[in-house]
């Protein structure tokens, strides 16, 4: 059955960075078993729907119509009228879109709009205003969704990383453009600390490496240069020594604490949101972590 026709309802490389001592326990999502039932349905989206799935080799079609790369769980997946067969392929993507613009903003983040049309999903006014109509239809307020819950658009000139806790999968902003990957792990959560993967600081145009010399991970950006060996609470940033909480090993990678990135001329926000919108389902508990460049 073509994914079109249904209701929606429900590169980097990677690269070992040193050894620290493994984390056991991650909180992933508030509810940890709701987090993996929205990563299940998109894996069984992957067997269902595979002819839709994305890939670093993905060229949307140049053809006038409306394309969209999508995330279920932890899955990417594309939608555009290359898969649309011999309907009109006007109406049927149409008919896509604005499923995806009203229930995609409703099921936030289980699932997530990355890109739409090569650019973020909230640049376009009308599809906002489509998901805020849903919203409303569910009788939930659609202010906390508006002013935090969904991802914002970065200032001009600036790249952002939208990830999420226990995630791989990764959207990247500009104010008029869109991409998404995957990292080779996911950012973590581990007491009230946050941690993100290292290596996704290359997305915004940092360099990344190990230094095998000291024995340390090394990040270059903006012209500052950042070293921090594993297993100490203590990094150096052009030289000086700054205290940091302990990075930590996650599938055999670098997870660098957020404290870092100011010392590189980074920012990064927060969001942790729950409340009972939605009568506190699961497609409420945000867990965001978006860097700015």
């Amino acid at each position: 059955m073509n994914f079109h026709r249904r209701i929606i309802t429900g590169f980097l490389v990677a690269t070992l960075l040193g050894a620290a001592i493994p984390i056991s326990s991650v909180d992933a999502w508030p509810n940890e078993a709701s987090k993996q039932d929205a990563i299940e349905s998109g894996k069984r989206h992957e067997q269902l729907d595979s002819h839709l799935l994305w890939t670093p080799k993905y060229n949307p079609p140049n053809d006038g119509t409306e394309w969209a790369i999508w995330r279920l769980g932890d899955s990417i997946f594309v939608s555009d009228s290359t898969y649309v067969g011999n309907e009109d392929v006007a109406e049927a993507m149409r008919s896509a879109m604005d499923s995806h613009a009203s229930n995609f903003g409703n099921f936030y983040p289980e699932r997530e709009l990355l890109v739409l049309n090569g650019k973020p999903w909230r640049t376009d006014e009308q599809r906002v205003k489509k998901a805020v109509e849903t919203i409303r239809g569910f009788n939930n307020d659609p202010e906390p969704y508006l002013n935090g819950g969904w991802p914002t658009i970065p200032p001009e000139g600036k790249k952002q990383l939208n990830m999420h806790i226990g995630l791989r999968a990764v959207g990247i902003w500009t104010n008029n453009s869109a991409n998404a990957t995957y990292m080779d792990t996911s950012p973590a959560r581990v007491g009230s600390g946050l941690f993100f993967p290292s290596t996704a600081l290359r997305l915004l145009d940092a360099d990344v490496s190990w230094n095998a010399q000291i024995g340390a991970v090394e990040v270059k950006a903006k012209g500052n240069e950042f070293l921090m060996e594993p297993d100490k609470v203590v990094a150096y940033v052009n030289g000086n020594l700054v205290s940091l909480p302990k990075m930590v090993i996650q599938d055999g990678r670098a997870l660098l604490p957020v404290e870092m990135l100011e010392y590189i001329g980074f920012s990064y926000h927060w969001m942790h949101y729950i409340d009972d919108v939605g009568k506190a389902s699961r497609r409420n508990y945000i867990e965001r972590i978006s860097i700015v460049n």
